[in-house]
């Protein structure tokens, strides 16, 4: 919460599209044929499928490839295949997937793929998040979809292939503190790679984790109820900027995943929300956002104002999705957001909060009963309402818990004007 801080009176209550083509630069290869001419057209959303190289077995050859990376071909799959990743509904029809393998020794990653995934439309029909392929066409245009698709799909696997040469001689783990492996540094190293102007990021991380370190050289589980924090610290002394994007984790089968509370405090250090941490398969995806505003302005503090960013995303079902609020300091506090956001115009909204958790992300004993502290965002209360009406946002953060922010009210409030662009 930086410098500022209240006291808390708690109450009684218990790559641009073009042309398509199957190669790109230094054997990248591409299937841009579903890309929307202009960025804003299609899919508010990109997903980067970041591989470490150490979870790779080098293969030169398909076959070897399947025998000994199946399980990545299965990954391949299902966050991409352009009828069962639409189908499950983890990516959006025509969003776009680029798939990266990250250096073994810390250096930039190399870019082995990039396509849109070929839909049936620009958003899953009914807001359901499913696409059934061929609903909207007929006849020759089905056949050309279908074509289009089968295309994707052999690209897909091609930069499978591609990835696979990169990789090392023998899978292996990770191992030391998180933030200085070079899993990291070579994260770090990409960040040229993970520029997409303004649509909402999402990375699937793909390696093994198994030989992690805490901070102190300990297991991140050794520290308890620590592990939270343990995160936090390593995320900072990472420092890295994933831009508000969703993380999901994926290890190789038969590897043990590090603490969750770990985890957590690591990414949301570093401005992402960690979805999903399993062993061989991608956890279920999100809807893509169908509308993104981003607002600034202050909390108001009873000690003062303290600079804030809104990003407001909704997906076809008027759901938060991609969205946040993050308070500026020498440390942002960056808060993922959880709601609904109803607008009888375009002008006018209302977003309201739903799980009770907003501030309790930062919560250093994740789990339980909320926890409140001068030390957490907004004291820890997990309650908002903001309400839009012309470009100007006003709201409030608020807990049933919480009778006072220590000047006789029982909320903070909310100030914000849309960013210029505001996208």
């Amino acid at each position: 919460m930086g410098a500022l801080s209240l006291s808390l009176t708690l109450t009684a209550c218990g790559e641009t599209p073009g042309a398509d083509n199957a190669a790109g630069g230094a054997g990248e290869i591409k299937a841009l044929a579903a890309c929307a001419k202009n960025p804003s057209d299609g899919p508010m959303r990109e997903t980067f499928l970041l591989v470490d190289a150490k979870a790779l077995v080098r293969t030169d050859k398909a076959v070897e490839t399947a025998q000994k990376n199946g399980w990545l071909r299965d990954l391949f799959v299902d966050v991409a295949d352009p009828v069962k990743a639409l189908t499950s509904g983890f990516v959006a029809p025509n969003e776009r997937v680029t798939i990266i393998v990250l250096s073994s020794d810390g250096a930039s990653g190399t870019r082995v793929f990039s396509g849109c995934v070929p839909g049936a439309a620009s958003n899953a029909p009914n807001g359901s998040g499913k696409s059934s392929v061929g609903a909207f066409f007929t006849g020759s245009d089905s056949d050309a979809l279908k074509e289009q698709q089968d295309q994707f799909r052999t690209r897909l696997i091609g930069g499978l292939q591609a990835a696979a040469a990169k990789g090392d001689q023998a899978a292996s783990r990770q191992t030391g503190p998180l933030a200085a492996s070079k899993l990291f540094e070579s994260i770090r190293n990409s960040r040229g790679l993970f520029e997409n102007g303004t649509a909402a990021k999402r990375f699937v991380i793909v390696s093994d984790l198994s030989g992690i370190d805490g901070p102190a050289g300990e297991a991140p589980d050794a520290h308890a109820n620590g592990a939270f924090e343990a995160g936090v610290t390593e995320g900072y002394r990472s420092a890295f900027d994933f831009e508000l994007g969703e993380v999901y984790l994926v290890q190789p089968e038969g590897t043990n995943v590090p603490d969750r509370a770990f985890l957590d405090g690591f990414f949301l250090a570093q401005s992402a929300e960690l979805v999903s941490a399993a062993t061989g398969r991608v956890g279920p995806g999100s809807l893509a956002p169908v509308s993104v505003e981003t607002f600034k302005g202050n909390a108001l503090y009873p000690s003062g104002a303290q600079p804030l960013t809104l990003r407001l995303a909704r997906d076809a079902k008027d759901q938060l999705v991609a969205s946040w609020l993050v308070l500026l300091g020498d440390h942002p506090q960056s808060l993922p957001l959880a709601g609904t956001m109803q607008c009888a115009s375009a002008d006018e909204c209302t977003v309201t909060s739903k799980n009770g958790k907003f501030s309790q992300s930062w919560s250093p004993a994740p789990g339980g009963e909320p926890e409140f502290d001068d030390k957490m965002p907004f004291g820890g209360m997990r309650d908002f309402k903001l309400e839009i009406k012309n470009g100007k946002l006003t709201g409030s953060v608020s807990d049933a818990y919480v009778g006072d922010v220590g000047n006789g009210k029982n909320f903070i409030g909310i100030e914000a004007a849309k960013a210029r662009g505001g996208q």
